[in-house]
């Protein structure tokens, strides 16, 4: 009866939280969502952020941030989306070098009818790049995957967010897995002004490479032995199928399902992969796994089924192939039953566990029993 009430009530909150929610709001964002600048002297500007959302909604805008100080909002609420105008006007200098940022948020307002009513906060971003004294430079550096073989391209750019104009010495440095310098790349010299960019492309030719991980390293050189360093990892791949792992712990005299785990080290997509697999010692158990296309350096799983009838043991050993292209990659694998010994061991005491609880119990009544008969004849 307990339990039935409480189903009740379940049901009759579920009703009253349905109709609370059904004023839930959401806003739907802000747009443009980043402007971006360079910081100069008492610069003026002027940007326009749109609001987006239902008819219904209000607004109430902020500006937040070390530089919010320097920002004007018009209007600074509304009634329904539309758009703000944002002025920043900026000082004669700031104190704080690198990239600024000014928040200008809109928060919804809560509107009359009741209910639950989740409200939205957008922001929208104002980015000032303020520069560095005197020299200060950074560097990125990006660079592709491809087959052992292929060349590699290598992207390369120089920033310089000082306040003067560098001349940057740039040079790309391969080195392998085991951190041996492989390869230097000299991208020559450039001139950068100052709050300004260099881009460089390069490619490295990898024919005498072997596959594997390797790190491309940039440095950018410039002033009086500064330096701007930055590094990535690429991957030179080779056809090579690897089988990473499979299932166990199988059932005895029935169907069971086999996974077999696989890795790309091909940097191309593979196709019509399969593997074959045997029970060893058992000739009348193969079977074959469905097949599948594998994207360029990634994981998968291929499936089968076996019928475990007529296997003895309790561990077992299979082959297995995988097949892909004209190659193909072979493992053994030992497999084993579930435990059933140790589980009907468990069931067996569990159930004598029961079994003397019972007696206990019983004991106690018996017990009470003859105890409260001997207090009546008293």
């Amino acid at each position: 009866m307990r339990l039935k009430r409480r189903g009740i009530e379940i049901i009759i909150f579920a009703f009253i939280f349905a109709y609370l929610c059904t004023n839930v709001q959401a806003v739907i964002g802000i747009s443009p969502g980043v402007y971006e600048i360079d910081f100069k002297p008492n610069h003026k500007q002027t940007f326009r952020f749109n609001i987006i959302g239902d008819d219904y909604m209000k607004f109430r805008l902020t500006a937040e941030g070390e530089l919010a100080r320097y920002v004007t909002l018009s209007p600074r609420s509304l009634d329904k989306p539309g758009s703000v105008q944002v002025t920043l006007s900026l000082p004669e200098s700031i104190e704080m070098p690198g990239e600024n940022i000014v928040y200008i948020g809109a928060r919804q307002q809560p509107v009359g009818g009741g209910g639950i009513q989740l409200l939205g906060n957008v922001k929208g971003v104002i980015k000032i790049r303020v520069p560095y004294p005197e020299e200060f430079a950074t560097a990125t550096i990006t660079a592709s995957n491809a087959n052992a073989g292929k060349p590699i391209d290598i992207s390369v750019t120089v920033n310089n967010l000082g306040t003067r104009d560098i001349s940057s010495r740039v040079t790309v440095n391969i080195i392998d897995s085991a951190n041996r310098s492989v390869a230097s790349l000299p991208l020559g010299e450039k001139d950068i002004p100052s709050l300004s960019s260099e881009s460089m492309q390069t490619q490295l030719n990898t024919e005498s490479y072997l596959p594997g991980y390797y790190r491309a390293e940039v440095v950018a050189g410039y002033g009086e032995g500064k330096e701007a360093r930055a590094d990535t990892s690429f991957r030179l791949g080779e056809f090579f199928v690897n089988i990473t792992g499979h299932s166990n712990d199988f059932n005895r005299n029935v169907l069971n399902k086999f996974d077999i785990g696989i890795e790309s080290f091909w940097s191309d997509p593979i196709e019509k992969i399969y593997a074959n697999v045997s029970i060893i010692n058992y000739s009348q158990i193969n079977f074959v796994t469905s097949y599948m296309d594998l994207p360029g350096f990634t994981t998968s799983t291929l499936t089968g089924y076996f019928d475990t009838t007529g296997i003895v043991e309790d561990e077992f050993a299979a082959k297995v192939i995988v097949h892909y292209g004209n190659k193909t990659t072979e493992k053994i694998f030992s497999l084993r039953f579930k435990k059933e010994k140790e589980s009907k061991l468990m069931y067996y005491l569990i159930g004598i566990l029961a079994a003397l609880v019972a007696i206990l119990i019983l004991v106690w009544i018996i017990a009470r029993r003859i105890k409260s008969h001997g207090s009546r004849k008293r």
